[in-house]
C-alpha cells in the first residue's frame, strides 16, 4: 500500500544506499552463506590496508533494512517536500572493522574456534592482481581495483538518514551474532538449513 501511495507522488525520489546488508537467520542464502563457503574451501582471506590503519564496514541488519524501507517510504508519503530528491546512506552506527565481523561471523556458525582468517600483505595481493590481469585480462575478477576495494573502510555517515527518517537501526553485530549461536544447537552444531553438517567437515 505505501508504495503504491509512494509511486503516486511523481515528484518525490529518494535513494537509500546501505553498503552492507545482512542476517542472523541460517536459512541466508546470500551473504552468510557465501561466508561460510569460502572458509570451508580455505578461499577466505584478509588483505591488510595500504597504510596498516585498521578497516571499518557499514553493516544493516535484514530487519533493520525492512524497517528502514518501510519508514522512508511512508515518510516519502507524508513528507514528499523533505524526502524528494534525497540521498542517503543507512546503516547501524556500530563502527566495527571488517576483518573482526566476518571472523566473529564465521565463528557463531562454527565449533572450530581455532579456525583464523588469514592475512595477506596489501602489496603482495597488489601484485597478484596485477599479475592475474596480464594472463587473464578482464576475465579476473581479483584484479587491482578489486584488491585495493578490499582493502579500504566502507563506513558512512547515515546522520541524514537517522534525522529525516528518524528511525536508528537497532541490531548490533554481537546482537544479531548471538541470535546465531542460540539457534544452533550446542549438541551437534549441525546447520541444516545451510546444508553443511560441521562434525563431517572437521572431524
Amino acid at each position: 500500500k505505501l508504495l503504491l501511495q509512494t509511486i503516486n507522488h511523481e515528484t518525490c525520489l529518494t535513494i537509500l544506499r546501505p553498503h552492507l546488508i545482512w542476517s542472523d537467520y541460517l536459512q541466508d542464502k546470500s551473504l552468510t552463506r557465501k561466508i561460510i563457503d569460502k572458509s570451508i574451501q580455505n578461499k577466505l582471506v584478509n588483505i591488510q590496508t595500504f597504510s596498516d590503519k585498521k578497516r571499518y564496514v557499514s553493516i544493516l541488519h535484514l530487519q533493520d533494512a525492512v524497517e528502514s524501507f518501510v519508514r522512508t517510504l511512508d515518510c516519502m508519503v507524508n513528507k514528499p517536500n523533505i524526502m524528494n530528491k534525497q540521498v542517503m546512506f543507512i546503516s547501524h552506527p556500530e563502527k566495527i572493522e571488517t576483518p573482526i565481523f566476518i571472523q566473529n561471523l564465521i565463528t557463531a556458525h562454527n565449533y572450530d574456534k581455532k579456525r583464523k582468517i588469514p592475512t595477506v600483505p596489501f602489496f603482495l595481493a597488489y601484485g597478484i592482481g596485477y599479475i592475474s590481469e596480464i594472463l587473464y585480462g578482464s576475465k579476473t575478477s581479483i584484479n587491482r581495483w578489486s584488491i585495493v576495494n578490499l582493502s579500504t573502510s566502507h563506513h558512512f555517515d547515515c546522520s541524514l538518514f537517522y534525522k529525516t527518517v528518524g528511525y536508528i537501526p537497532k541490531i548490533n553485530s554481537v546482537n544479531g551474532l548471538n541470535n546465531i549461536e542460540n539457534k544452533i544447537t550446542k549438541d551437534d552444531r549441525v546447520l541444516h538449513n545451510l546444508g553443511y553438517n560441521y562434525k563431517d567437515l572437521y572431524p
